[in-house]
């Protein structure tokens, strides 16, 4: 049958029976569900048969929800992830792109296996050859692969896992961590977090829960600085003309803030209610994580920053300072509340995820090389 354009074609019948074959031969399964995954209903079927963990990409979070008794969270967390890769024989991923971020620079070790689901052959968005590629659309494949087994018991002790994970992280005391928290439990399920790129948002891709298809916007790309506020200002316009009341939250670092916060003039002039989270630490956090990491000290990271509270006030735009995590927590409602766009500035020093312990690149568990 003829293909529309943007349209994805229906997998091959052989591509399936080759798939359902490697699917028939596996005992410890596992799922990765992708950006490029947005028929969510078919894929948790297929992992609800299979009682198989389910692990999101970054640019994936929320086309499953990390409250199913499946998820597994996101792949950016390595750690956990690789020890429940190190025990699965088989990956079914859907639409995912394999980044170089999400994957610790490609340290992360794929099960031996692997069935990727993808839309276009001409990016299946990986630098590991899949066993068996299936190219068409995402949902019909989930629903074909799903035909062709049965209910199974699960392998793997996810809820488990997750809990000795969420101890561990609460027993690092970390601020980012218990911000994220704070910021997920003050949000509801369909409100909108779009992403810069800083310390507290590389948190968030790893462990900020999402619930919702939509509800997560990350520059997954290039990460690229100055992405929050624009992005968080088309979704607000996206949520103004579809009528939606959902929250838009953008989520900056001092550095990343400044490559756009002109764009305060656009929430000022068409009034848009973007709540802007500002985390100021007076430099670029994570470069210099980096460069402390790999030199042993830091050059040009330092800011010279404005005073952000005045700046946004300047426009019209309610802001506040706080200082400490007690400060932000008692801040959190009033400004998600606030009628109109506003600014919350939290000025402190946040270590990132990998310095804190909370993300264990995935060569410091696994057995030395022979």
């Amino acid at each position: 049958p003829s293909v529309k354009s943007g349209e994805a074609a229906t997998a091959s019948p052989h591509e399936i029976e080759q798939a359902a074959a490697l699917l028939k031969q596996s005992r410890s399964p596992v799922v990765l569900v992708g950006g490029g995954a947005h028929t969510g209903a078919e894929i948790a079927n297929l992992a609800e048969l299979l009682q198989a963990p389910v692990f999101t990409t970054t640019s994936g979070k929320g086309n499953f929800p990390d409250d199913h008794p499946l998820s597994m969270g996101c792949i950016s967390r390595l750690g956990k992830v690789q020890e429940v890769f190190q025990k699965s024989d088989l990956l079914i991923s859907f639409g995912a792109r394999l980044t170089e971020f999400d994957t610790g620079r490609y340290t992360l070790v794929l099960p031996e296996n692997h069935i990727q689901v993808v839309e276009d052959s001409a990016y299946p968005g990986t630098r590991t050859a899949a066993r068996v590629q299936i190219t068409g659309e995402i949902g019909g494949a989930a629903r074909a692969l799903a035909e062709h087994t049965g209910s199974r018991p699960g392998w793997c002790e996810i809820t488990a896992i997750r809990a000795e994970e969420s101890k561990k992280l609460e027993q690092l005391n970390a601020d980012a961590y218990s911000a994220l928290m704070l910021l997920r439990n003050a949000l509801d399920r369909e409100d909108v977090v779009a992403n810069d790129q800083s310390i507290l948002n590389y948190w968030i891709s790893a462990f900020f829960p999402v619930y919702e298809p939509g509800t997560f916007i990350y520059p997954y790309g290039s990460g690229t600085l100055g992405y929050g506020l624009p992005s968080a200002i088309g979704a607000a316009c996206a949520m103004r003309r579809s009528g939606n009341k959902h929250r838009v939250v953008a989520i900056a670092g001092d550095g990343g803030f400044q490559y756009t916060l002109h764009e305060l003039a656009t929430l000022a002039q068409y009034d848009l209610p973007v709540k802007v989270l500002l985390v100021n630490d007076n430099a670029y956090g994570v470069i210099g994580f980096l460069q402390r990491s790999l030199f042993g000290q830091t050059h040009e990271v330092a800011l010279k920053n404005p005073d952000f509270c005045r700046l946004a006030e300047a426009y019209g735009i309610h802001a506040v300072r706080v200082r400490t995590l007690d400060e932000l927590k008692g801040s959190l409602s009033q400004w998600l509340d606030s009628p109109g766009p506003a600014l919350l500035e939290w000025q402190t020093e946040l270590k990132a995820p990998w310095e804190a312990g909370a993300i264990i690149r995935p060569a410091s568990i696994l057995p030395p090389k022979k």
